[in-house]
């Protein structure tokens, strides 16, 4: 609720109880006072492994050592030239391998989800597998060995009379 010269917070119940009901309603929808990580933050999503940005947490990526180069240095160092192109160099290999880890994370992740797709693919076919073969498929061959065997078994009852 704004306060302003012209805008006046009335004392009585009435006012007071719906200020708080505005209130409590914005409250209730803060992450912060739910007491979880909400979904929709950098921190939430390194905690669930879900991050490439380097914020602490449990994530192996967020926590990688090749972020450590990205801090900055207070305290200044003089100038050497052998110096400067070894760090440009570094910083070069740096990011390669930042690169490569951040390529494998992600790679780690969609295989996840193919080992699930590939379960899920195989229960909907077991569900639908009248859809793939015929139900009658099947049928056709065991009446034949069927017929076979009693064209068999007459043929060796004619031999015997």
């Amino acid at each position: 609720m704004k306060m302003g010269p012209n805008n006046f917070l009335r004392s009585d119940k009435k006012a007071n109880h719906r200020l708080g009901e505005i209130l409590r309603k914005r409250l209730s929808r803060l992450p912060s006072k739910l007491g979880v990580w909400s979904v929709g933050t950098h921190a939430g999503s390194t905690c669930v492994s879900r991050s490439v940005i380097s914020v602490p947490g449990p994530s192996t990526l967020a926590t990688d050592n090749s972020f450590e180069f990205e801090k900055r240095r207070n305290e200044p160092i003089k100038y050497q030239r052998e110096l400067w192109n070894k760090t440009i160099d570094a910083m070069k290999r740096v990011e390669e391998i930042k690169q490569k880890r951040q390529a494998k994370f992600i790679m780690n992740r969609l295989k996840k989800n193919k080992e699930l797709q590939k379960v899920q693919d195989i229960k909907e076919v077991k569900q639908n597998i009248h859809l793939i073969r015929a139900p009658l498929a099947g049928k056709g061959k065991h009446l034949e060995e069927k017929m076979v065997q009693q064209l068999q078994e007459d043929v060796d009852m004619e031999d015997a009379s």
